[in-house]
């Protein structure tokens, strides 16, 4: 694509066909067999003139310079470039425009603080499209957009789509991207985006690993050969609720290699508004290089660790997602037993248990309400409200305890 500067991806089949056949005169294209165009396509391929390597596409200094529309933006500058693109050899071109001037993005501010309106929220946010859209930038990481419903989760992944380009994207279930098919889809995509994610368990994470570690991987299509490639498509999920994961193993590997974005606020029906979609594309140019600038001070401190700078509030949830997946789960295996029925333990005695087991110096009531309906999900059932020895009604199980050297203060009660 000349005019774009860049080297366009021919990863499907039929389209590979249709561009060799291009290259014949008109009054050929209608006589040509298949059998020739497979053999003029064998030919090229081999063809050690005019071949060039995966690492030498995108050809920077660790994703220094990104191809914009209208220009290159050099990351370490802060500045665009006019120049000749030819010799950066990229294979895509974001579908938006730099503008080298000052800029605000009233509407995008506005849904920002409508949707998220916590602090930090729209820096952090600017900073994720950021990242989508410079490929050369690997942080071995998946997005995630979580939170209430009608929220402009999917609103905001339609500008994110538009500004990539919607040939460049591709829309595999979290849960599906293990199967049989969906490397080849992965081979050719900068971004696979699905905004309506499952929450059903989430069992095999190999696939995804995979993806985050920028890993080699063997692609297929139907009816065609086996091919191997590394991985550089970029994860972006969004959905109400994040999957349930069975597995403590599996859901530590998998949390740290989320980065999360909450959305808490729910719009009420009555503040909609109907043509929010067409206001943020008609700013597209503006977050687009806004979130380039956020992407440049990150880049020249070398700090590409988004973890670190997730805003206080996304920092929670997710820690609120792996106590419900993994710590709970784990302290239970590891620290309780179940028992006969007359064995009653309370929750207090659990929570401090648990506390210690991960040393926590403090908990707090949120944390002890997660602990306690994820370990009564555990059990089954839920707590009772049994009266001590001093008449005082306390929570607790029935049917299970805390093993001997796992206990703290006070013990295990008989009724």
């Amino acid at each position: 694509e000349e005019d774009m500067g860049y080297y366009r991806c021919l990863a499907n089949p039929k389209d590979e066909d249709e561009a060799i056949l291009g290259l014949f005169p008109d009054d050929l294209q209608m006589i040509i067999s298949s059998q020739v165009l497979g053999e003029a396509i064998f030919r090229l391929e081999r063809a050690s003139s005019i071949r060039i390597a995966n690492e030498d596409f995108n050809n920077d200094e660790n994703g220094r310079y990104v191809n914009c529309r209208n220009c290159v933006f050099d990351l370490k500058t802060c500045k665009p470039m006019y120049c000749d693109r030819k010799s950066f050899r990229f294979d895509y071109c974001n579908n938006a425009d730099y503008l080298n001037r000052d800029i605000s993005a009233i509407c995008f501010s506005e849904y920002v603080e409508t949707s998220l309106g916590y602090e930090h929220s729209e820096r952090f946010l600017l900073r994720i499209i950021g990242n989508l859209c410079c490929p050369s930038i690997e942080t071995k990481n998946a997005f995630f957009f979580v939170g209430e419903p009608n929220s402009g989760k999917s609103k905001l992944g339609n500008v994110i789509k538009d500004i990539v380009g919607e040939d460049a994207v591709s829309s595999i279930a979290l849960h599906d991207l293990g199967d049989r098919f969906s490397n080849s889809v992965l081979s050719a995509a900068r971004i696979n985006m699905n905004m309506e994610m499952s929450s059903k368990p989430l069992r095999n994470i190999a696939a995804f690993k995979t993806i985050t570690g920028r890993d080699w991987a063997k692609g297929e299509y139907k009816s065609k050969s086996l091919f191997t490639f590394t991985h550089h498509c970029k994860l972006l999920f969004a959905g109400n609720r994040m999957p349930e994961l069975k597995d403590p193993d599996v859901t530590t590997a998998f949390i740290d290699r989320v980065v999360l974005l909450y959305f808490p606020h729910s719009i009420p029906r009555k503040k909609w508004d109907t043509r929010l979609s067409e206001k943020l594309l008609y700013e597209k140019n503006e977050i687009f290089t806004l979130a380039l600038r956020e992407m440049s001070a990150i880049f020249n401190r070398n700090f590409l660790d988004y973890k670190k700078f997730q805003p206080k509030k996304c920092k929670r949830f997710l820690e609120d997602y792996e106590r419900r997946t993994t710590r709970v789960p784990r302290f239970f295996a590891e620290c309780c037993e179940r028992v006969s029925d007359k064995k009653f333990t309370t929750t207090n005695d659990l929570y401090k248990a648990y506390l210690n087991y991960y040393r926590i110096k403090k908990g707090d009531s949120a944390d002890k309400c997660i602990f306690s309906k994820t370990f009564a999900q555990l059990l089954g059932y839920s707590s009772k409200n049994v009266k001590n020895k001093q008449g005082n009604a306390v929570k607790g199980y029935y049917g299970v305890k805390i093993k001997k050297k796992f206990r703290v203060g006070a013990d295990n009660k008989e009724i």
